[in-house]
């Protein structure tokens, strides 16, 4: 078995994840965002079980089943790796009930698959994580030996955070359940390949098509100004989590994201403002020096906020508990996820990936948004890890309100995620009055392999 090096635009590669969508959709969101950064990672590695080039249909029917991977070891303790195998698309969606009463198919793990497929799969893994290992993990270790300590610790605030992983292991993100059987399976079997932790702790993997955020000002989203104001721009009309907001953001979830990640996947931040101080009196006032803000003279700060981390998931959606039972999870989560639309751009056609802007987004005007109705119930939504740090589309530094993201074709869905524990019932109802539906379950998994 022999793992490959896939090189920039990685558009082969991306058209073969293309064919397997919803499932292979992570990996293409991070691969996708890696190809049209103005930053690309020096240090990333977008790698298959199957050769580029000319023959590449032709060696992945040779290759099946095949494995795909992004590898960034120096974004630990953050995620590292996003792997996907051929064989998920083959595999049952979980047996789980819904917070609606709903039954998702019933599954029985890897059944759909052949013994010699899952034989396939295990030696195409155990490569990844050997090369993983022995050709990327020592310039990491290296990298960190070289600097003092305090260079890559960081004290953290508020909700206790998980902690960090060895630092000769790798942190895989959004992992199907598939896949985590086959790897806890492998490591049984191979002697030099250790399974940390999180195979055994499962989140429910919520797909949206873009036919469910498209059209969102229905229902509990409509705009009612005459009870209480909110605003996805502050009171200076900056649109975006800015940087004096992220050490709130982090205080309210237990992931450990770093404050240059955040900014770097940017987000949507939403404000509360009386119908007395409306936006406009707010905007004029700030332009005369008397903007006030509710952050202790660090400028005005959200009282909900969302992330789409570099996959295309969604992460720590979060209302302020005074906020929550208006329906503003759901505002807030539909938003982000179309302004994520024009910052990957199409799932289908990458014929322009060189030349795709990392600059606008996609999202509102400077319209007052209010909602009343509905459970407002969010807590941390998406157990991703914080991923890269190039520049963000949703970051609100420049103040302008992003541009719209081109129409989706209705015949090819654009599809984004959410990742929330299958025991989260609360925050799995947001999730399906947003439009999702579960269709699998993933881990978080730490492995390491003994040189």
């Amino acid at each position: 078995m022999a793992i490959h090096i896939h090189h920039h635009p990685y558009t082969g590669l991306l058209s073969q994840l293309s064919a397997h969508l919803p499932q292979s959709g992570p990996l293409l969101r991070r691969i996708q965002h890696e190809a049209n950064s103005a930053t690309p990672s020096p240090t990333a590695r977008v790698l298959a079980s199957f050769p580029a080039g000319e023959n590449e249909d032709l060696a992945i029917e040779h290759a099946e089943p095949w494995i795909a991977a992004y590898v960034d070891v120096h974004r630990g303790p953050d995620t590292q790796v996003w792997v996907f195998s051929s064989l998920e698309t083959r595999s049952p969606a979980p047996s789980t009930s819904t917070p609606t009463g709903h039954t998702i198919q019933n599954g029985k793990g890897n059944a759909n698959i052949t013994e010699h497929q899952k034989q396939i799969t295990k030696a195409h893994l155990l490569t990844l994580f050997t090369f993983i290992r022995t050709d990327l993990v020592p310039g990491y270790l290296d990298m960190l030996s070289s600097q003092p300590i305090a260079a890559h610790k960081e004290s953290e605030e508020g909700v206790k955070k998980i902690p960090p992983h060895p630092l000769a292991s790798v942190l895989l993100g959004s992992v199907h359940e598939s896949t985590v059987r086959l790897i806890v399976e492998l490591a049984a079997e191979e002697k030099t390949l250790r399974v940390h932790r999180g195979q055994n702790i499962f989140y429910a993997k919520y797909c949206f098509p873009s036919s469910s955020f498209e059209h969102s000002v229905h229902g509990s989203d409509k705009l009612r100004a005459k009870e209480s104001a909110y605003t996805f721009a502050d009171c200076k009309g900056v649109y975006g989590v800015q940087e004096h907001h992220v050490r709130l953001v982090k205080a309210r979830t237990n992931i450990p994201r770093s404050k240059e990640a955040l900014m770097a996947m940017g987000g949507v931040a939403l404000y509360h403002r009386p119908q007395e101080a409306s936006p406009t009196a707010s905007i004029s006032a700030s332009a005369n020096g008397n903007c006030d803000g509710n952050g202790e003279g660090e400028g005005e700060m959200p009282i909900a906020w969302a992330f789409l981390g570099f996959d295309g998931s969604m992460c720590s959606l979060h209302v302020e508990p005074e906020h929550r039972g208006r329906g503003l999870a759901v505002l807030v989560g539909r938003e982000v996820m179309k302004r994520g639309v024009g910052e990957f751009g199409s799932s289908y056609d990458f014929a322009q990936i060189k030349s795709i802007s990392n600059g606008n987004g996609n999202g509102n005007d400077a319209a007052t948004l209010c909602s009343n109705g509905g459970n407002g119930v969010s807590e941390d939504i998406g157990k991703s890890e914080a991923e890269h740090t190039s520049a963000s589309s949703f970051n609100g530094s420049t103040g302008a309100a992003p541009a719209p993201a081109p129409a989706a074709d209705q015949d090819r869905q654009e599809w984004f995620f959410a990742d929330v524990a299958v025991e989260n019932t609360p925050s799995r109802r947001v999730m399906e009055k947003m439009g999702g539906e579960a269709k699998w379950n993933v881990a978080w998994v730490v492995v390491e392999v003994d040189i």
